[in-house]
């Protein structure tokens, strides 16, 4: 084509009114090159067209191996969600123990506090039955004393027995 071009500006300018002619052929010319490039960028294009397949390609790849990524981990975070209501239900069961407990435990100390009030009480009255029971055995040792005293001095055999001698 070149070739052509060339002759049409040679011969169009050996040749009168050939420059019109060579105008054509260069424009033919350009045209044509103008075509070539557009078929290299066509090519060109083509290929980026399916490189950008393969990484679109890739890209969806990518983002639904990311989808199960995510949905493994919304359902993990399920799992902890379950698993921290479960918690704070035991610790809400647990406190209501504990408070439970501590009511017991107050009860029981009440209890105790009673219990050691009433064993203060007891002591209290075992020693004054002591007291009394030492007394009682003294009262009676002396009432003893007494009965045997007055049974000697008023023996009536005894007395007889000292009228005689008197």
């Amino acid at each position: 084509m070149a070739l052509r071009v060339a002759k049409g500006l040679v011969g169009g300018t050996a040749l009168a009114g050939g420059t019109y002619a060579g105008l054509c052929y260069y424009a033919i010319w350009n045209a044509e090159q103008r075509v070539k490039r557009i078929d290299v960028e066509i090519v060109e294009l083509g290929k980026a067209v399916h490189k950008c397949e393969g990484e679109i390609t890739a890209s969806l790849a990518t983002a639904e191996d990311i989808k199960r990524q995510r949905d493994a981990m919304a359902k993990k975070v399920e799992g902890v969600r379950v698993s921290l209501a479960k918690a704070e239900e035991q610790v809400a069961r647990l406190k209501g123990d504990l408070e439970q407990f501590g009511n017991q435990v107050a009860e029981k100390d009440a209890k105790i506090k009673e219990q050691s009030q009433q064993t203060s009480l007891l002591r209290r009255m075992m020693q004054e039955r002591k007291e009394s029971v030492t007394v009682a055995k003294e009262a009676l040792s002396a009432a003893h004393k007494e009965a045997l005293r007055t049974r000697r001095e008023m023996d009536p055999i005894k007395r007889l027995q000292l009228d005689r001698f008197v």
